[in-house]
């Protein structure tokens, strides 16, 4: 016999709302087999702390030796001006999860979430905002920024309860392609097997240097010092 989410309300574990599109689901095939066990003992909400022990809405009580609160956390920059970042919908509008189309020296690393490993997206990510910054590439205009942050909102994608989630060889080629860094496998026989049959790293984007020909590292249109220093000025305060 198996557990039913009736039984498990009857011996009080209050279960959620489940709305389709502000859930966040996490897979665990091993909850259920442990509470039929026994290994994990189901109990309603915590009513009062005495001590060690730990009284429940029922009646019941335990001795704890710790309490985890998985309470998650909320979205703010308590360090940043708030007409700088505008949080929405648990997300922040930045262009590529990374720069501020409206102040570009302002950018993101490890920000968004990431479906699998996140320090290959970090490590790319870091490059490019080096490049950005130390004056080796441009970013596209303005308005460009806005329109892909506008076309990535209307995405069915950020209805998710995980609007900055990315998906992780997407997203990395996505900004290899930017940073023309994308491997050109055939020029290196040797990592071939680990590029396609080992697990994946920011090492193979490490394999051949960028382009260096001038402006070829360049978006359409530029943004000169003199406007990021306006922009600052309008953020101050």
């Amino acid at each position: 016999m198996g557990v039913t989410l009736r039984q498990l309300q009857a011996q009080g574990l209050p279960l959620p709302r489940f709305d389709l599109w502000s859930a966040r689901l996490t897979p665990c095939n091993d909850l259920l087999p442990r509470i039929q066990s026994g290994a994990i003992q189901v109990k309603p909400r915590i009513a009062q702390l005495e001590g060690r022990q730990v009284h429940f809405t029922d009646g019941s009580a335990v001795e704890a030796d710790a309490i985890v609160f998985c309470t998650g956390y909320a979205l703010r920059f308590p360090f940043l001006p708030g007409a700088l970042l505008e949080i929405k919908q648990n997300g922040v509008d930045l262009y590529k999860h990374v720069f501020h189309p409206d102040l570009p020296t302002l950018a993101f690393v490890g920000f968004c979430n990431v479906a699998g490993s996140a320090f290959p997206v970090a490590e790319i990510q870091a490059c490019w905002v080096a490049r950005v910054l130390s004056g080796c590439m441009t970013l596209p205009a303005r308005q460009d920024m806005h329109t892909a942050i506008e076309c990535n909102r209307a995405h069915p994608s950020h209805r998710s309860p995980v609007p900055m989630q990315v998906q992780l060889l997407e997203y990395v080629e996505d900004i290899a392609a930017i940073l023309r860094v994308r491997p050109h496998i055939w020029r290196h026989p040797r990592a071939a097997p680990r590029w396609f049959l080992g697990p994946f790293s920011a090492a193979h984007y490490r394999l051949d240097e960028c382009a260096k020909k001038p402006g070829e590292l360049a978006h359409q249109g530029s943004m000169g010092e003199g406007k990021y220093s306006r922009q600052r000025e309008r953020f101050k305060g």
